[in-house]
C-alpha cells in the first residue's frame, strides 16, 4: 500500500512545505493546521485564514516611513524565529508577505524553505525569485541566513521607495547588475542608507550576520523603539522549541511507521512521567505520518467527566467520514458518535439493544472493522491511556487481529508512574519508556528557546537543577525567567538566581495561571473540573459567545489552553491540577454542581452523558441527583456495555445510599441477578451472593 499522491513533484513540494511549517508557531508566520489527501488522492494542506489580507506593498503604500519600517521589523522578527530553528526561507519577497486587517504581518509560502537540521533531502540548487536573490546564489554558493537578510534589504528598499535596487529588462542583465553594480539607493532617506547598504552587501562576510543586528541598527537609524517582546512572540519560541533528546525513541517510532506503510503494523505504548515529552514525540510522529500519506486519527482519555468509550469518539467520527457504512453499522456507532446522522447526511436509526458482553463485542468489532476497511496506512494515536477503562477493550481486540491490520500503527501514551500495569493489560504490546533529559539535551532545548545564551553552563546548570530534565518544567522555568526581566533576550547569565522559586514547579504553574484575568476565573474553574479536554458547548453555558471567545483566546495566548484536532484542552494536565488545587472543598463541590447543571442544560435527555453527570453530582455531594442517574448507568454498564466490575462497584454504592425499605432496592437486585446470570464466574460472585441473601 503506497501513499497516494506522493509520487508527483507537486505533492512532494507540498509535503516538504507542510513538514517545514507544521511545527512553527509565531505571530508573524502563517500557521499551517493540517495536511492530507482529498477524495481524488490529491495532496493538500490547510493554513490559517488571514482576514482581509493585503500584499505587503499594497498595505504599506499609504503608511509613513515609520509605519513601513515597522512592517519590515515584523519580517525580521519572523526571521529571528526561523533562523533560530534552522530554517532558511529562500523566497522572501513582498508577494510572500501578507498583512492582515489589524496590521499584523504574516510570512508565508515555504515551498522552497530549507531546514538545516532536517533529514529531508537537501536542495542546494539556486532557487527563489531573481530580484530578491543574493549574489552568492548565482555563484553556486548555498543559501544561508544571510541570503534571507539580503532579500529583506530588497524588500525594505521596495517598500520605502516603490522601486527595487536592481532592475533590468532581461534576466541575464538583472543577474549581472546584482553581481557587479552598486545598488541604486538614491530614493532612500539618507539615515537609512547605511543599513540597507549592509543588507545588500555582495560579500556575505560584510553583510549583517543575523536579523537581531538589523533590527537594532534599523531602529537606531529611524529613531524608533526596539520592538517589545509580546506574550505571543515569547511563546512562539517556548512552544515550538526543538524535540531534543529523543533521537532513539523517534527513530524507533519512525521505523514502526515505515513498517506499517510497508504492511507490518504494530502497537506501541510510550510511557513516562507527566511533562516528560510524550505528546511532543507523538506530535512529531504525526507530522511525519501525514507527510508520508498516512491517515492520522487521535483519541484521548480524560481523568473526569469522560463519556463511554471516550478515547474512541474522535477516531470513530473521523473514520465515519472516509468509510462507507451500512445502516446497521451506523446505528451501532451512534452510541459513541451521536451526531453520525449529520456527518453522513442521512437518517440513522437506533439499533436494537444487545445486552451485556454481546453488545459490547458488537461495538468493538464494528470499530475494528472501520480500520480494516481503510485504503491507506493509518496511525492511531491514543493519549493518556492511564485513565482508560472500557476503551482498552477495542485495543485488546486489535491486538488479537493484528495480522488482519497490516497497515495500522497504534501508539498509546500513558503515565507509567500512575499505571505501571498497563503493558500487562495489553498483552504483547511493545513498550517505549521516555526518561528525563540528559545534560546535553537540556542544553539543546535551552538553546532552541534562548539562542546562543542557552548553551551557557550556568543556564544549563540552573535548568538541570530546577527541573531534573523534565521538558515541561524547563519551558515553565524559562518562561518565568523571561517574565521577570521582560524578554527572553534579556535573560542575563550573570544575574541568574540560585533557585527560581522557593515553591518549586507548583509556584510556577500558579504563576502561569495568574495570566488569566480575574473575570475569566469562573470559566477557568469550570473548565478544570470538566476535564483536561473540555466540551466548549458545556463550558460556554451561561456566558455570551463574545465573552467565551475572549476567554479561549486569552487562555491560548497564555498557553494555558491549546486546540488540537478541533478539541480544546489544557496544554498540560499540571495546569488543570493547579486550578483545582486552588479550590476549597466547598468551591470544588460548587464547581461540580455547575458543570452538572451545564451538561443537563446543554445535552438534555442524552444518556451518553449520564455517567459523567453521576460523577459530577456525586462530587457535588448531592445524593438525590446522583441517584437520579445511578440506576440507568448501572444498567448500561452491566446489561449493555458489559463493564461488570464498575457496574458492581456502583451497585454496592447504591445499596449504601438507599435505606433498607427503599423500593429502589429492587432495581439494584435485578441488576445483580442479571450480572450473575451473564457471567457467573465473577471474582466478586461471593460478595454479590451475600448481598442477595440479605434481601431474600
Amino acid at each position: 500500500m503506497s501513499a497516494p499522491g506522493l509520487d508527483t513533484e507537486f505533492a512532494l513540494a507540498l509535503a516538504l512545505e507542510f513538514r517545514t511549517l507544521s511545527g512553527l508557531r509565531h505571530p508573524n508566520i502563517v500557521a499551517v493546521l493540517d495536511y492530507g489527501f482529498d477524495a481524488k488522492s490529491l495532496s493538500y494542506y490547510t493554513m490559517q485564514l488571514i482576514d482581509g489580507a493585503q500584499s505587503l506593498t499594497h498595505f504599506a503604500a499609504d503608511l509613513d516611513t515609520t509605519g513601513k519600517i515597522r512592517l519590515c521589523l515584523d519580517i525580521l522578527l519572523a526571521l529571528i524565529y526561523l533562523h533560530r530553528h534552522g530554517i532558511i526561507h529562500r523566497d522572501l519577497k513582498p508577494h510572500n508577505v501578507l498583512v492582515a486587517q489589524d496590521g499584523s504581518v504574516k510570512v508565508l509560502d515555504f515551498g522552497l524553505a530549507l531546514s538545516l537540521d532536517s533529514s529531508l533531502e537537501k536542495r542546494e540548487d539556486a532557487a527563489g525569485t531573481l530580484h530578491y536573490m543574493a549574489p552568492e546564489l548565482f555563484m553556486e554558493s548555498s543559501a544561508s541566513f544571510q541570503s534571507d537578510l539580503y532579500a529583506v534589504g530588497v524588500i525594505l528598499c521596495e517598500v520605502l521607495t516603490g522601486k527595487r535596487p536592481f532592475e533590468d529588462s532581461t534576466a541575464t542583465g538583472l543577474i549581472v547588475k546584482i553581481l557587479t553594480t552598486p545598488a541604486d539607493l538614491s530614493l532612500l532617506p539618507d539615515h537609512l542608507v547605511p543599513v540597507v547598504e549592509q543588507l545588500l552587501e555582495k560579500d556575505v562576510a560584510q553583510r549583517y550576520q543575523n536579523a537581531q543586528e538589523v533590527i537594532q541598527d534599523l531602529c537606531a537609524a529611524a529613531d524608533i523603539p526596539l520592538p517589545s517582546e509580546s506574550v505571543l512572540l515569547r511563546e512562539s519560541f517556548l512552544q515550538a522549541s526543538a524535540v531534543v533528546g529523543r533521537d532513539t525513541a523517534l527513530a524507533t517510532l519512525r521505523a514502526a511507521l515505515q513498517s506499517a506503510v510497508d504492511g507490518q503494523g504494530g502497537f506501541w505504548l510510550v510511557g513516562g512521567e507527566g511533562g516528560i515529552g510524550k505528546s511532543r514525540l507523538t506530535d512529531e510522529l504525526r507530522t511525519q505520518a501525514l507527510v508520508r500519506g498516512v491517515l492520522v486519527v487521535r483519541g484521548q482519555e480524560v481523568a473526569e467527566g469522560g463519556l463511554p468509550y471516550q478515547a474512541w469518539r474522535d477516531p470513530a467520527r473521523r473514520l465515519c467520514l472516509s468509510t462507507p457504512l451500512s445502516d446497521l453499522e451506523a446505528g451501532i456507532l451512534k452510541l459513541i458518535v451521536p451526531d453520525i446522522a449529520t456527518l453522513l447526511e442521512r437518517p440513522v436509526l437506533d439499533v436494537p439493544d444487545l445486552p451485556g458482553a454481546p453488545g459490547q463485542q458488537r461495538l468493538i468489532l464494528t470499530l475494528v472493522d472501520l480500520f480494516k476497511r481503510q485504503t491507506q496506512p493509518v496511525l492511531l494515536l491514543m493519549e493518556d491511556l492511564h485513565w482508560s477503562s472500557e476503551s482498552l477493550a477495542p485495543l485488546r481486540q486489535i491486538q488479537t487481529v493484528r495480522d488482519q491490520l497490516p497497515h495500522l500503527l497504534v501508539i498509546g501514551t500513558y503515565r507509567d508512574d500512575e499505571r505501571s500495569s498497563l503493558p500487562d493489560e495489553l498483552a504483547g504490546v511493545s513498550v517505549l519508556k521516555l526518561l528525563r533529559l540528559s545534560d546535553e539535551s537540556v542544553a539543546q532545548l535551552a538553546q532552541s528557546m534562548l539562542g546562543e545564551v542557552g548553551k551557557h553552563p550556568r543556564i544549563v546548570s540552573l535548568l538541570r537543577r530546577e527541573t531534573e530534565g523534565n521538558a515541561f518544567f524547563m519551558v515553565e522555568i524559562v518562561r518565568a525567567l523571561a517574565e521577570d526581566v521582560g524578554a527572553l533576550s534579556a535573560i542575563d547569565v550573570s544575574s541568574l538566581p540560585s533557585s527560581v522559586y522557593t515553591g518549586g514547579i507548583q509556584h510556577i504553574v500558579q504563576r502561569r495561571l495568574s495570566l488569566m484575568p480575574q473575570a475569566f476565573h469562573p470559566l477557568l474553574r469550570r473548565a478544570a473540573v470538566a476535564g483536561c479536554a473540555f466540551d466548549s458547548h458545556i463550558l460556554q453555558y451561561g456566558h455570551d459567545s463574545a465573552e467565551f471567545e475572549a476567554f479561549l483566546a486569552t487562555g491560548a495566548n497564555a498557553t494555558i489552553f491549546e486546540i488540537s484536532d478541533g478539541v480544546w484542552r489544557f496544554s498540560h494536565d499540571k495546569l488543570r491540577e493547579g486550578v483545582i488545587a486552588q479550590l476549597s472543598p466547598d468551591e470544588l463541590r460548587d464547581q461540580h454542581r455547575d458543570v452538572a447543571e451545564a451538561i443537563e442544560a446543554t445535552y438534555p435527555y442524552n444518556s451518553a452523558y449520564h455517567e459523567a453527570l453521576l460523577e459530577h453530582w456525586r462530587a457535588a455531594g448531592n445524593t438525590a441527583r446522583e441517584l437520579d442517574y445511578l440506576f440507568g448507568v448501572i444498567r448500561g454498564l452491566i446489561e449493555v456495555r458489559a463493564e461488570y466490575e464498575r457496574g458492581e462497584l456502583l451497585t454496592q454504592r447504591g445499596f449504601s445510599l438507599l435505606g433498607e425499605n427503599d423500593p429502589r432496592i429492587a432495581t439494584l437486585l435485578t441488576h445483580l441477578r442479571t450480572r450473575l446470570k451473564t457471567s457467573p464466574q465473577s471474582s466478586r460472585m461471593g460478595r454479590l451472593i451475600s448481598i442477595l441473601r440479605l434481601y431474600f
